[in-house]
């Protein structure tokens, strides 16, 4: 049986709680878990790069020490290591790579192309790193990303052979698959995601003041960690004076968001921009209605199954939606079967074979 020796090295983010270090915990476990191509029968042996370590109080200069690392030794240590594919799960990949050695990178998102005025990095040092990342990707064997929209966007950006592309969405944990609710309390609405201007967490705050006083019962809990929109999101609370119907909560563990998912009547997700989504497809899981912005990439990963309310700074509309959803509890319910339907296509057991299948292709190549 011929064996494929993959390393994953996500050295920045996979001990973290973003969406990045989510991706690479989620896909490490179901390679393991599922080592064998269901196609070709090829047996896959996975092991993870060391994660890097962080420069306290400067993600910056973490940053530049890790992408030195990366590029002037790593690519040594794959010459002498019993490596066949080397993953990259963060957008950065080495610029020059071995010929013994292919290389996949996955790219999150093209927020740093497309809407740089969202990302909250000094731009000098954010111009050098995109343009590291551009050279990165020119030069792996294979790219992952998570949607089509994406797909299309990078290889028009930087002219990259379609074929070299590759369409993989993120992987639904386990723990939201097991734990489903079909029945809520109409009480709550929660935003989960790092409160960040990208999120756009404080439209929803300004559309939950504009029911708070036609439900007098209702909550909203924003769970995220803090991001450079917290202070601008908590002075938007006090001037609507939603102190007392408005908590906000940081570090949940996985069992603490499932159960905050389950206690909810629907999840809000008004961002202005996203690489994929990763609480549209948790709240899926397990049955929870999810009201989000008209942005191409949700649309992709949420289909019908999930409601749109237009612009993300539409508070209107999404103060129209939740109004719509809280008065008919029998397209809560419907829509909480449509999504769980649609959450499985995110499973690992339907993910985990997209990644041998690319593996499979660039050593074959």
């Amino acid at each position: 049986m011929k064996s494929t020796r993959v390393l994953i090295d996500d050295g920045l983010t996979i001990q973290s709680v973003g969406g990045i270090g989510e991706y690479s915990r989620s896909l490490v476990k179901a390679l393991r878990d599922q080592p064998r191509s269901t196609k070709t029968d090829r047996q896959f042996e996975i092991t993870t790069a060391r994660p890097f370590p962080p420069i306290r109080h400067s993600k910056t200069i973490s940053r530049i020490a890790y992408l030195t690392k990366l590029q002037l030794f790593s690519p040594l240590a794959h010459c002498i290591g019993n490596v066949d594919v080397v993953h990259y799960t963060n957008f950065y990949s080495p610029i020059w790579t071995p010929p013994t050695t292919k290389y996949v990178v996955t790219v999150h998102d093209l927020i740093g192309w497309t809407s740089p005025h969202l990302v909250p990095i000094n731009k000098n040092i954010f111009r050098v790193m995109r343009k590291i990342v551009e050279y990165g990707i020119k030069s792996a064997d294979g790219v992952v990303v998570l949607t089509p929209d994406t797909r299309e966007e990078l290889v028009d950006l930087l002219g990259l052979t379609p074929e070299k592309v590759f369409v993989c969405p993120n992987i639904v944990k386990p723990i939201f698959n097991q734990e489903r609710v079909s029945h809520r309390s109409p009480e709550l609405l929660i935003v989960v995601g790092t409160i960040s201007r990208r999120k756009n967490t404080i439209t929803a705050v300004e559309a939950f003041s504009k029911i708070a006083n036609q439900y007098p019962n209702i909550k909203l809990i924003i769970a995220g960690a803090k991001g450079d929109a917290y202070d601008e999101t908590m002075q938007s609370i006090t001037n609507f004076e939603m102190g007392n119907r408005i908590d906000v909560v940081h570090d949940l563990t996985d069992k603490e968001l499932v159960n905050l998912y389950k206690k909810a009547a629907l999840l809000l997700i008004p961002s202005h921009y996203e690489g994929f989504g990763i609480p549209i497809i948790e709240a899926m899981a397990i049955g929870l209605p999810v009201i989000a912005s008209s942005i191409r990439v949700f649309q992709e990963v949420g289909g019908d199954a999930i409601v749109y309310f237009g612009e993300p700074s539409n508070v209107t509309g999404l103060t129209l939606q939740i109004q719509n959803l809280l008065s008919d509890p029998d397209k809560l319910l419907r829509m909480s079967e449509a999504g769980l339907i649609e959450a499985a296509k995110y499973s690992a057991v339907n993910v985990v074979g997209r990644y041998h299948h690319i593996y499979e292709t660039i050593t074959n190549s």
